[in-house]
């Protein structure tokens, strides 16, 4: 390899010996044995190249700890407390994120656990907020929708939304042990589902 190396360079006019070469080669001084050995050049790039394997490129959204979206019934929750959850570019298709609009919660029960896409007690769903100005037609997707109760506390439901004829709205759990809920007034849809962080 040397030699062809040698051999190359000459063609270039570039006078080359095997010295030269010394970066390739360690010479065992009890042999004449030439033992390869990768420039370093090379090994540095190959190290960085590894250690950017390691470096995913994503977003950092809000992750609430504390508020669990109930897939059950209505449950009580805070969500005072925002923590920070990495999402990588490489590990989903869910468009494009963005932190003043995307969240994370968790998943609570397990009225949502059925159909094609369940939901289990514990999962971590990426939420996307809404108002009444961009939430659009609802019907039919799975939204988390908020109410108080007496007391003021805030209590959380995950559903899928159906609307009615009459222009009322049903929440339907996947689950068909869990009995269909007719919205009230006083329920709020906060935050469609846009996917299921596993």
């Amino acid at each position: 390899m040397i030699d062809d190396g040698i051999k190359y360079f000459k063609k270039f006019d570039i006078a080359l010996t095997r010295k030269n070469f010394g970066e390739l080669i360690n010479s065992k001084e009890d042999t004449e044995t030439l033992e390869f050995r990768k420039p370093s050049i090379i090994a540095a790039n190959e190290d960085l190249i590894a250690e950017n394997k390691e470096l995913e490129i994503g977003i950092t959204l809000p992750f609430y700890r504390n508020l669990k979206i109930a897939c059950g019934h209505f449950k009580a929750s805070q969500h005072d407390e925002v923590k920070s959850y990495f999402v990588a570019d490489s590990s989903h298709s869910y468009g494009q994120l963005n932190p003043e609009i995307h969240f994370v919660a968790t998943a609570s029960g397990n009225s949502m656990n059925g159909g094609k896409h369940p939901i289990e007690d514990g999962d971590l769903l990426l939420l996307e907020w809404i108002t009444p100005s961009n939430a659009g037609s609802i019907s039919g997707l799975t939204m988390a929708v908020e109410t108080q109760d007496e007391t003021g506390d805030d209590h959380y439901l995950l559903r899928v939304i159906k609307k009615l004829t009459n222009g009322q709205y049903l929440l339907v759990a996947n689950n068909p042990d869990y009995t269909e809920v007719l919205a009230t007034e006083s329920m709020n849809t906060f935050a469609r589902l846009k996917a299921i962080l596993k």
